[in-house]
């Protein structure tokens, strides 16, 4: 941590004389024009960028689960929200495709609430090679996939989730040794939201 900004005028969330970085004070209207929130809560931390926190697994195989592949998620709030959901239930791995979000984005890193920092996260440059290589069972939300309550999950298999509007691509459906899931609607609604998905989908999975 480099710096923590606080406003003027207001009781301090943390204590000056033993924060981790120094702290400055700003007035007030600084503090809001510098946050990215319309009404910031609480300090901002000033952090440095790693230079390179995601290591290519290409080429590897995956460890005992559970973890979760993400392959073409767009909106940083669903995959901050995804990790913050996966940390409660336990999850530490997650593999991330070259579609996929850039993890550092501000509005990911609000809405993990920190989960981010606790999981180990990797990245992949081509799903079709790296998925047919695979030991490790893999459930894939798919509306075309076995309904929920009639798969068998393990609780060491990992869970890949893909696009908000499209779901897995072609060269993920393309990999024969996948095993696809949905989730039976029994009401209305087009469609439910992937970081939703994710987590009904990993607690079966964690509960297994």
């Amino acid at each position: 941590m480099e710096a923590i900004v606080l406003p003027e005028g207001e009781k301090p969330v943390i204590n000056v004389e033993t924060a981790p970085a120094p702290v400055y004070l700003t007035l007030p209207s600084v503090f809001k024009r510098i946050s990215s929130q319309v009404s910031p809560e609480g300090p901002i931390c000033v952090l440095k960028m790693p230079a390179d926190s995601q290591q290519n697994i290409q080429e590897e195989l995956l460890p005992e689960g559970p973890g979760l592949l993400i392959a073409g998620l767009q909106d940083p709030g669903n995959l901050g929200t995804i990790m913050r959901t996966a940390d409660w239930l336990g999850f530490q791995r997650l593999v991330l495709g070259p579609d996929t979000v850039d993890i550092w984005n501000y509005k990911c890193l609000r809405a993990s609430m920190g989960s981010i920092f606790r999981m180990k996260v990797s990245k992949v440059s081509d799903w079709g090679s790296f998925l047919a290589q695979q030991r490790s069972r893999i459930w894939v939300a798919d509306m075309e996939g076995i309904e929920l309550q009639d798969a068998v999950m393990g609780a060491a298999d990992w869970l890949l989730v893909g696009n908000e509007a499209n779901g897995i691509s072609a060269e993920i459906k393309a990999v024969e040794r996948l095993n696809r899931v949905t989730i039976p609607r029994q009401g209305g609604g087009e469609s439910l939201n992937v970081a939703i998905a994710t987590g009904i989908l990993a607690w079966k999975l964690r509960s297994a």
